[in-house]
């Protein structure tokens, strides 16, 4: 018995615990302008940085997700024409029963995609 109530433990912790990840890891997707800030208190606290040190990793963060989002801005349109393309071709192949379906995943998936980068971020 008590191995069963273990073993449901487990799960529960274990669900919980991807829940929480993929929150983080969409919400992070949806916010890039908080990420530098959250990026450089992970390396402050991993590293044990000091306040000057924590301030240039700060600016260096900032700055390299400026041009990140720059590069995106660049390829992001390209990026979302060959997903699209692919799901369509995918959709073509698929029987009614399985398109329904596909259809639903897909729509889950896009909800993952980033949004595009402001024009204003990195400018």
């Amino acid at each position: 018995m008590s191995a069963l109530i273990f073993a449901a433990g487990v799960v529960c912790g274990s669900a919980g615990t991807v829940l929480g990840v993929q929150h983080k890891l969409r919400y992070a997707a949806h916010h890039p302008e908080q990420a530098s800030a959250a990026v450089a208190r992970a390396i402050g606290r991993r590293l044990r940085l000091d306040d000057q040190q924590r301030q240039q990793v700060h600016a260096i963060v900032r700055r390299s997700q400026a041009r990140i989002q720059q590069l995106r801005r660049g390829v992001q349109p390209q990026i979302e024409a060959a997903l699209e393309a692919a799901a369509t071709e995918i959709d073509s192949v698929l029987r009614e029963d399985q398109r329904a379906r596909w259809r639903r995943w897909v729509h889950r998936l896009r909800q993952w995609r980033p949004p595009p980068p402001p024009e204003s971020a990195g400018t």
